[in-house]
């Protein structure tokens, strides 16, 4: 895995009475609608509309902008129509034992797991495998979320994609990607 961090802008996905529980191009059924929506609407993790309508000024690396672009990207957060939420994420990819400190003008919300390849090619196991998932082996995990739907403990996001490999190896349907492997990835929200 490498090691990398950067600045994400996340629009989240629209919830509430006149939208569905939509991810992306998924339809997720919820055996608990009302807990669905509850999950979603305060889900803080890097998964959603990444970069919406995104500036050539700001200069991305696998989607991500540097932190000496955070004045410039605050900019470009503050000319989006006022229609959707929008979020200021700072991504860092968690590796040995270290727990990834959040840079000034952040406030940690916790640990997410999943891919972050790019603004085109992002999931969230945690979001879409253990908040909307079908899998009790996975489901006992929820109650380890936080307020933020995500993870506080490094080791409980670490158990998770361990317990998630394994049953990926025991054949369960669950997301893989040959080019890349999930990863424990540090999440901060810029205080604004």
């Amino acid at each position: 895995m490498t090691y990398r961090s950067g600045i994400l802008v996340v629009q989240r996905y629209a919830v509430g009475d006149s939208h569905p529980v939509t991810l992306g191009a998924l339809n997720r059924k919820s055996d608990a609608p009302l807990e669905a929506v509850t999950r979603l609407a305060a889900y803080k993790g890097f998964e959603g509309i990444s970069w919406p309508n995104v500036l050539a000024t700001l200069s991305l690396d696998q989607g991500l902008a540097s932190l000496d672009e955070l004045e410039a990207v605050r900019r470009y957060v503050d000319s989006l129509p006022r229609t959707a939420r929008y979020e200021i994420l700072h991504c860092s990819w968690v590796g040995g034992d270290a727990t990834p400190a959040s840079p000034s003008g952040f406030v940690s919300v916790g640990f997410d797991v999943g891919n972050y390849e790019s603004e085109d090619s992002s999931y969230s196991a945690v979001l879409h495998e253990l908040m909307f998932g079908k899998y009790s082996q996975l489901a006992e995990y929820r109650r380890r979320l936080n307020e933020d739907q995500l993870f506080w403990s490094i080791d409980d996001a670490r158990g998770f994609l361990r317990r998630r490999e394994h049953l990926i190896g025991e054949g369960f349907d669950l997301e893989t990607d040959d080019n890349s492997e999930s990863a424990v990835i540090h999440v901060a929200v810029a205080i604004r």
